[in-house]
């Protein structure tokens, strides 16, 4: 672990390349910290002293054996070097490193170190909270002498708010720190902010008078004087902005990390603040060529309005969207809304803004002009919403505010003066980029001429200065100057008319174009397909791109090579790339191919691993590659032809489930229906496919009147002998289950399974006879059930599916249950629970729970049966699925009964009847009236019982099991009388609909409970 660094200024850690590690704050860390500052051998005596001052001898010796014992088992560090007399550790540490950035004056580096109070946290006794107070009073001098130096180099270079933020943390510190105060005071006043300096000299003369009951010094009455009788600047809110807090309860995801200071943009920044500040403007749009730095503009104002804590702050990228259809999901996506349920992601975000105080940031919006109606929408819905936009062009909209972004301020081309020179914003942005890929970077007078050259070239473009310093690790500047004069022709075409800092970007990306061989040439071209970036075996299919080609690209700086691996495209450069792409259409077809078939493949790879060997799928291997997915499925939309989407088709939807995508799911056969529906009549059949999964995903948006008619339409352009069907008649089956059409359902399952006889859809077949033995066992005709959960174990066991033989264990346990045998019935379904521990997420484990719950219950074991119920109810939680929720709050209502838990039964009920009504499933209403009327009869309430039974015996979609016990119920009634009084209980529940009968059951258990 020879790259192992311990930090020890703010979290207390150890990172390696191959480990992170946080320290406990406890007398390991106290030893091994003083060990790692020393950095030297230290003797025994010194650290027994340090840490026990008062022990006796002996037990000082045996603590600090246990104490090197603990460490040994650290085996995660590296290990201290221990002698008899002496110790030592000799490691890197951010201390060492901000110390010597101190000495050397390097001040940012410095700043960069210190990640706050050494050894944050720990408390300690004795001789070590002595030296622990000495070494942070030392540490906090060294930072605080870091921060003035940094702030003096802001000030130099015209950063003056910048300065005086960075002094704001000694005044919070320090509140008598009046040389802090008197550098921060002048910085206000340099950038133009007369307010906030008055402000800052009130503020600390007050806490001194309220605090510490002193008058200001001298010098700090006259610093106040000064800026009182100076020049009055009416433009405040400028620098303060003048909102309230958001109170909300919504938590906001974090905005990206700023990735650098943001190099002179003090103006800029300052411009857009005031825009925001003003009530009129709720939408602001930052216009300008691409890589001119709007994204890290509108970041640095988003990170602003996030400081101030005036509002909610949410930062949305873009640039990865394909379709303007796709924003609001993108904004869902940020906010980490989870699009579970009934509520599209418009509703869900809607919501979110309605109730907040938020400034919304949309990046990069230049490709999505059409879904600029979305932006209109979400203003009109939601008053307290605020936009700030990046975009190439305008959107065009009455609200719109815009601020043009032009170029950083470069010198005149060829300018000798290198003492003002070298503080122009793009130079220092130069300089900053080029000392990241080479530290030691250091032009001197002779060479500034070139590099003002350079920063005229690109125009002050960010991102054109970002790629010219890339290049100082191999070309001194100015031959950088001879390229990139020779390949530009900058001038002219200023002439022309072309935008002049638009043709400094793509002067730079020909430049670097130039370079390259005519096969690294194609390699990157075809790399320009790939989204959100790619690996190395990607690479190798679509682009026929090897290793070496791939590092000489990444030396270029044309493609990035992250730590894990990744490879990335800047999106400005693969933009550029694409347009030399589409300059052979047979060719941009080809790689589009190429790129749809290489993500497919994984598509099917993983779905063959689900489908035969029945192992669940895990969503690390193809997570990152989600928006290459999606575009190989837009494509394959568009350009696939009718024998190879059908396939596309299965394994896509399959991909949105495997991920519990339904929202996503929705989205993506949306789609698809649009485009295949413009396609025309060629593609009738694989659009009859989109619809029955379009119909499959709005079932579990639990939209049912609505899926039933898409899987009608889709049923519609099948052709006769075709096996797609299946999807629609599974979706025609969950919806008459879910109202109770048993008999219907039964008919759309057994379609379904005859459909998939085929020795390829075997699974398939498995499924859907599983489901039928459900839908006959539910009409009372357990026979037939068991013949169909026999016909599909061995399908399953062929095939060797875990996961689906134990659905059909569970379905097997659940009928040995109903025939009372439950033995045979306890042994199956533990033998399907391991299978759906192992092979199964979570909804297999549900049913397996249920059903050996249910066995527990049959033996009166009701204990063990609210265990397995509990368990149910936990996983069901943390997945929201409400058909389990209300099995098991019904089950466990039963329970509470059966032990005269009374109060807890009320309870049950009331949640579970409750839930089973708003969701709409009628054979669960039914379960939990029958289960009422039991618990009725058991407190000795009959005649409501036999209003109970009598409904859930008139009612089609009880199930058979409970109609039998509804019957039982009714003829152990011992009041005869009552039992069989139809004059008065017929009469009541013909006069009383099963809603308002519930709602009755409900009122009386609410006014039990009260």
């Amino acid at each position: 672990m020879s790259d192992a660094k311990v930090y020890l200024l703010g979290n207390a850690r150890l990172e390696s390349e191959y480990t992170s590690w946080s320290f406990h704050l406890d007398q390991r860390l106290q030893l091994m910290a003083y060990l790692a500052l020393q950095q030297v051998w230290v003797p025994r005596a010194q650290l027994q002293t340090l840490l026990w001052p008062d022990c006796p001898a002996p037990l000082i010796q045996n603590r600090f054996r246990q104490l090197l014992s603990r460490i040994r088992k650290l085996t995660q560090l590296p290990p201290l070097e221990i002698e008899r007399i002496r110790l030592r550790w000799h490691i890197r540490t951010d201390m060492s490193e901000f110390e010597e950035a101190v000495h050397q004056g390097r001040w940012q580096e410095a700043l960069d170190h210190y990640g706050g109070p050494f050894l944050e946290g720990m408390d300690a006794d004795g001789e070590y909270s002595s030296w622990l107070e000495r070494e942070r009073a030392r540490l906090a001098g060294l930072c605080r002498v870091a921060v003035i130096k940094r702030a003096e180099q802001f000030g130099q270079q015209g950063a003056h708010l910048a300065a005086a933020d960075l002094l704001s943390p000694l005044l919070d510190g320090d509140e008598l720190d009046e040389e802090a105060l008197s550098l921060q005071v002048d910085a206000f006043l340099q950038a133009g902010g007369h307010q906030r300096a008055l402000q800052a000299c009130r503020s600390f003369v007050e806490r001194l008078d309220y605090e510490y009951h002193l008058a200001p010094s001298a010098e700090l009455a006259a610093l106040q004087q000064r800026i009182q009788s100076g020049p009055q600047n009416t433009s405040e809110q400028l620098w303060m902005r003048a909102s309230t807090p958001a109170a909300t309860t919504f938590r906001f995801p974090d905005l990206p990390m700023r990735p650098g200071p943001c190099i002179g943009r003090d103006m800029e920044i300052a411009e857009i603040t005031v825009y925001l500040s003003r009530p009129e403007c709720r939408m602001l749009t930052l216009t300008g060529p691409g890589g001119i730095g709007k994204t890290r503009l509108a970041l640095e104002a988003a990170h602003l309005a996030a400081e101030e804590a005036s509002e909610c702050v949410c930062f949305v990228r873009l640039e990865a969207l394909t379709t303007s259809a796709q924003i609001v999901p993108a904004v869902a996506e940020a906010l980490r809304l989870p699009l579970a349920g009934p509520a599209d992601a418009a509703e869900q975000v809607t919501r979110v803004f309605a109730d907040n105080q938020t400034l919304l940031v949309l990046d990069n919006f230049e490709h999505l002009l059409d879904g600029a109606g979305v932006v209109l929408t979400l203003l009109q819905a939601c008053p307290r919403l605020r936009l700030l936009i990046t975009s190439r062009e305008s959107l065009d909209l009455e609200p719109e505010w815009l601020v043009p972004i032009n170029g950083l301020d470069c010198p005149d081309a060829g300018t000798t003066d290198h003492t003002t020179g070298q503080y122009y914003d793009a130079v220092l942005m130069f300089l900053d980029r080029a000392r990241r890929t080479w530290p030691a970077f250091a032009p001197g007078p002779a060479e500034f001429p070139h590099l003002a050259t350079i920063c005229q070239l690109v125009g002050g473009s960010p991102l054109g200065l970002e790629l010219a310093a890339a290049w100082v690790r191999f070309l001194p500047l100015h031959e950088i100057v001879v390229e990139l004069q020779q390949n530009l022709d900058f001038l002219d075409s200023a002439r022309r008319g072309v935008n002049e800092r638009h043709r400094s970007l793509r002067g730079v990306f020909t430049h670097s174009w130039r370079l390259l061989s005519p096969a690294q040439q194609q390699v990157l071209c075809h790399l320009s397909v790939f989204r959100a970036g790619f690996r190395l075996p990607g690479a190798r299919q679509v682009a026929t791109a090897s290793a070496k080609v791939l590092a000489d690209l990444v030396s270029k700086s044309l493609v990035q090579l992250g730590p894990d691996g990744r490879y990335q495209v800047h999106t400005l450069i693969r933009q550029y790339l694409a347009e030399h792409l589409q300059a052979s259409p047979e060719d941009w077809r080809r790689v589009h191919n190429l790129h749809s078939d290489h993500y497919f493949s994984l598509l099917f790879k993983e779905g063959k691993t689900v489908e035969e060997r029945g192992e669940p799928y895990t969503l690390g291997a193809l997570d990152e590659e989600l928006e290459n997915l999606r575009a190989a499925w837009s494509w394959a939309l568009t350009a696939g032809s009718p024998g190879e989407l059908r396939p596309s088709l299965t394994r896509w939807a399959q991909f949105c489930e495997w991920q519990a995508g339904f929202q996503e799911g929705v989205r993506s056969f949306t789609e698809a229906v649009h485009l295949l529906t413009r396609r025309g009549h060629d593609v009738q059949e694989v659009l009859g496919d989109a619809l029955m999964q379009q119909a499959w995903f709005t079932l579990h948006q639990g939209q049912t009147v609505a899926a039933q008619a898409l899987a009608l339409q889709g049923l519609a352009f099948t052709a006769p002998g075709d096996q797609t069907p299946m999807s629609a008649h599974r979706v025609l089956g969950i919806v008459d289950h879910a109202i109770g059409q048993y008999e219907e359902s039964a008919t759309h399952y057994r379609r379904a399974a005859e459909l998939a006889s085929a020795p390829a859809l075997a699974s398939q077949r498995a499924a859907f006879l599983t489901n039928l033995s459900g839908e006959v066992a539910a009409l009372g005709r357990y026979d037939e059930a068991r013949k169909y959960v026999v016909e599909a174990q061995k399908l399953y066991r062929t095939l060797d599916m875990k996961a689906g033989l134990a659905s059909t264990l569970a379905m097997q346990g659940h009928l040995a249950t109903l025939a009372g045998q439950l033995d045979q019935a306890q042994a199956v379904l533990e033998e399907g629970l391991t299978l759906a521990r192992k092979y199964d997420g979570y909804v297999r484990v549900l049913h397996v729970l249920h059903c050996l719950a249910e066995v527990a219950f049959c033996r009166s074991d009701y204990a063990q049966a609210r265990r397995l119920c509990e368990e149910q109810l936990a996983l069901v939680q943390s997945q929201d699925n409400e058909v389990f929720s209300v099995a098991a709050l019904l089950l466990l209502s039963r329970i509470s009964g059966a032990l005269r838990a009374d109060l807890k039964a009320r309870a049950f009920f009331d949640r579970g009847l409750r839930l089973a009504l708003s969701s709409g499933k009628w054979p669960r209403v039914l379960e939990g009236l029958v289960y009422l009327a039991e618990w009725r009869v058991n407190q000795g309430q009959p005649l409501e019982a036999v209003l109970y039974c009598r409904a859930a015996l008139d009612h089609p979609a009880t199930e058979d099991r409970f109609r039998r016990l509804a019957a039982h119920l009714l003829a152990s009634i011992e009041d005869y009388e009552v039992a069989q009084t139809p004059s008065e209980t017929r009469v009541t529940t013909q006069v009383l609909t099963l809603e308002s009968l519930i709602a009755q059951a409900l009122f009386h258990l609410g006014q039990t409970t009260s």
